[in-house]
């Protein structure tokens, strides 16, 4: 957990010294404004990102090309841009943008199936689950939300093993159902309920194990480190 008076700066230099003792490393870096931080989302917010994007040492560690996937080589030690807001407001002249950019307006809330076309030249999409707040009836229990999410986790890892092996697949297999009764929170359905109930982390570690080498794009967890070998199983070491 960060402090309350964490700045981005911060948040980017830790990323830096991390990125100086791993040169062998990319990170994939989502950026969004969450409406709910008090943070004004105005033009005085994104201007401020503009410039750090545009001023050193950002330039030294973010990839600079703008709406593309390039290759892992390229990004060995440095930072990818995953744009999930919008520089709309900003004034025509600041040109120099960086990163793959994710509309927004495009990334529905809760969205099962989301697919974006960020580079329309190169016919590159993302194809996106975030699909985090699970809709079963009030009373269907941990097992079947937990189920239910992990079915549909593993159908889009399963989408990017089978189709478009060039394509940028992000699936989240965090959620909730806090409006069940008993709640399922985040720890819940990822870790269970601390009965024979396996949350989605300990059901997703078999099944990408028997998927070994298998390309599953980007899987996003929380807890990741509460089931050993699980990030083991999705980089396929």
């Amino acid at each position: 957990m960060l402090s309350p008076t964490t700045t981005i700066e911060d948040v980017f230099f830790g990323f830096y010294s991390w990125l100086d003792k791993h040169p062998t490393e990319a990170l994939l870096i989502s950026i969004n404004h969450e409406s709910g931080t008090g943070t004004p989302n105005n033009a005085k917010f994104y201007e401020h990102l503009y410039d750090l994007f545009n001023s050193s040492p950002a330039t030294e560690y973010w990839v600079q090309s703008n709406r593309t996937l390039g290759t892992l080589g390229e990004a060995r030690g440095k930072m990818v841009l995953l744009q999930r807001f919008s520089y709309d407001i900003l004034p025509d002249y600041n040109t120099k943008r960086i990163g793959i950019y994710l509309d927004p307006n495009q990334w529905t809330d809760n969205g099962a199936n989301i697919s974006i076309v960020y580079n329309n030249a190169k016919n590159q999409i993302a194809y996106i689950k975030d699909y985090y707040e699970i809709g079963l009836d009030i009373g269907a229990g941990a097992a079947e939300n937990i189920q239910w999410k992990f079915n549909t986790t593993t159908a889009h890892i399963q989408d990017a093993i089978d189709n478009h092996p060039d394509q940028l697949y992000i699936s989240f297999a965090s959620s909730e159902h806090n409006v069940d009764l008993p709640p399922e929170p985040p720890r819940v359905m990822a870790l269970g309920n601390g009965t024979e109930i396996q949350g989605v982390n300990q059901k997703l570690l078999p099944w990408l194990q028997e998927r070994k080498g298998s390309r599953f794009g980007i899987i996003m967890l929380d807890f990741f480190d509460s089931v050993p070998g699980l990030v083991e199983a999705i980089i396929s070491v």
